[in-house]
């Protein structure tokens, strides 16, 4: 999911997360947080409250609406509100949601999914008397339909694309009678169906092994058809789902307010009735730094710590320094890789690959690590993470080599740099890291001869732009959906480009996308991971992306926050937190 400078850690990239080399193992750090939690349930549950947790973003929302979900920063407010079939824990395992169980065919093309019984939307003015009702399977199909319908203008087609039956015959259909200006002659996706009331059943064109995975992600959250008819265009502001917390407030720029949902269905492990909090709110402070200050305050809960502060705060150790002791650290690695894109349908960039070499070996990766981020990331090698399956340590990427650099700029027909315009380099606003980083680079670039100007704007529009196709070089990151390396080389499969889906530099290479769908069709692990390294090489030596690096999740949490641990994709998993007095 991209992500950005957001959240209640720091956030930097279409994937966003905290930087750091080395941390504890996350199964360790989530283990001793599931033991802190036993502890004060078995010790404090008189001390237990309930309240308001303060967070921040420190960038802007772009949608509440779920097929438009696809950054961090939307993420943690819209994954209040709604749910899917399936859910992710803080393991990263699945989770039952809406789906109380499923089955799957021998051949693992046909999945059918049983919903639990009497889960209510919430309380809305779009149902009779304003009261929510009880979803059903044709929720369900209504809101994947709304997925593969280019109407919705949803980011998230790409899950279902070509994996669906019917599902790409229904979006041509559609897209062929809007151009004719007649009715469509399909009325569905003839893999979406409805059994009964509680009953729905997806069929797969093909086995996919991390099927389960995508319907845990933002695109499959479940709508009610009555919002969408009732609100429109302006459901992003009047969000109803099923979700463990309510809209209550959205002032852009401001900040974000949730209600608790009364009504939720899901009890902790006590049989107590989730969420525990009264109510979130989240604050849009632009700034990582002004939110940590906020964080001292005790005007916030939860923080990340920001490159400025890390040598206050942290000791070599990874420790905490004093003062701040008094606080909670979590750590965890996470799935992450940060970048700066190519737009490969335009020229110059796009057009040369050695040029795009020349890029990769200009930039010291270590030393912006090092440097700029005080050892929190690992450079990056190639796409995917460390921690992921598929991770090629051998894998060689690209070292920092100047000389090298300046002589792959003159093989491209620009010795020196000359006759190569200046270069724009596009970077979302929100904290100082994104500029740091993208100062160093502006500068070893300049050391080659390459001329590099920067332009910084918000969020949303940084996103609308490269949806767009209008920014040649731009800032993105990307944290994991899933734990599977397909999630990431899914960036550069050719049917997967942006706006429609993830691949936001329009790459195209067929020997990638062979790989690509040869591993997805293996039924053998080991062979299917050895497919997807094959062409993550193809990736690095055509260098669609200048590698920069992939990072850690780093969290400060006031001393009587319980219930909040962190994991490896940054899911802010908020109906388990709890305040002890």
């Amino acid at each position: 999911m991209p992500g950005e400078e957001s959240a209640p850690v720091e956030h930097s990239g279409r994937g966003a997360m905290r930087y750091v080399r080395t941390a504890a193992p996350c199964w360790k750090v989530l283990a001793l947080a599931a033991v802190a939690l036993l502890a004060g349930l078995g010790c404090h549950e008189s001390h237990r409250q309930r309240g308001t947790l303060q967070l921040a973003l420190t960038g802007e929302i772009r949608s509440l609406d779920p097929v438009r979900v696809g950054d961090s920063a939307s993420g943690l407010v819209a994954g209040q509100i709604f749910e899917g079939l399936v859910q992710f824990d803080n393991s990263l395992s699945i989770r039952p949601a809406l789906a109380e169980s499923w089955t799957v065919s021998l051949d693992g093309t046909l999945w059918t999914f049983t919903l639990r019984d009497g889960v209510r939307f919430h309380d809305d003015p779009a149902f009779p008397g304003g009261v929510g009702r009880a979803v059903a399977a044709a929720d369900v199909k209504y809101s994947f339909e709304r997925v593969v319908n280019p109407k919705s203008l949803s980011i998230g087609w790409w899950i279902f694309n070509g994996r669906v039956v019917g599902a790409d015959a229904y979006r041509e259909e559609l897209l062929a009678a809007e151009r004719e200006g007649r009715a469509p002659a399909v009325s569905g996706v003839i893999g979406f169906r409805v059994l009964d009331e509680r009953t729905f059943q997806i069929e797969l064109t093909h086995p996919f092994a991390p099927f389960l995975y995508l319907l845990a992600m933002s695109y499959t959250w479940v709508v009610p058809r009555e919002a969408l008819e009732l609100y429109g265009e302006d459901f992003s502001r009047h969000p109803v789902g099923t979700g463990p917390f309510v809209l209550e407030e959205w002032s852009p720029g401001q900040r974000v307010r949730l209600a608790r949902n009364p009504h939720y269905w899901e009890v902790d492990e006590r049989g107590r009735q989730l969420p525990h909090l009264d109510s979130v709110e989240v604050r849009m402070l632009r700034d990582s730094l002004v939110a940590f200050l906020e964080f001292e305050r005790g005007n916030l809960d939860v923080t990340g710590i920001p490159p400025e502060m890390w040598p206050k705060v942290m000791t070599g150790e990874r420790t905490l320094a004093e003062p701040y002791t008094k606080y909670q650290l979590l750590s965890c690695p996470s799935l992450t890789v940060q970048y700066f894109g190519f737009l490969m349908t335009d020229a110059p960039l796009g057009a040369h690959k050695l040029l795009r070499q020349a890029f990769n070996y200009a930039v010291d990766r270590q030393g912006i690590v090092d440097h700029v981020l005080n050892g929190r990331g690992i450079p990056a090698r190639g796409v995917l993470p460390p921690g992921i399956p598929g991770y090629n340590p051998e894998l060689k990427g690209y070292d920092y080599d100047p000389s090298r650099a300046r002589e792959l700029l003159a093989e491209a027909g620009y010795p020196g740099g000359e006759g190569l315009p200046e270069i724009v380099l596009q970077l979302n606003s929100g904290g100082t890291e994104n500029e740091d980083i993208a100062e160093v680079v502006q500068q070893q670039l300049a050391d080659i001869g390459v001329r590099v100007s920067l332009r910084l704007i918000a969020w949303p529009q940084h996103l609308d732009s490269i949806d767009r196709g209008l920014a040649s070089f731009f800032r993105l990151g990307w944290v994991a959906d899933y734990p599977d390396p397909e999630n990431f080389l899914a960036l550069l499969y050719s049917k997967n480009v942006a706006p429609a889906g993830p691949n936001a530099t329009r790459f195209e290479n067929e020997e990638f996308d062979r790989l690509y769908r040869e591993a997805l069709a293996s039924g053998d692990e080991a062979e299917r991971l050895r497919l997807y390294q094959q062409a993550e090489r193809i990736v690095v030596d055509q260098a669609p992306w200048l590698f920069l690096f992939h990072g850690e999740v780093y969290r400060l949490e006031q001393p009587y926050v319980r219930g909040y641990p962190v994991n490896p994709m940054d899911l802010n998993i908020l109906k388990h937190v709890w305040f002890e007095e």
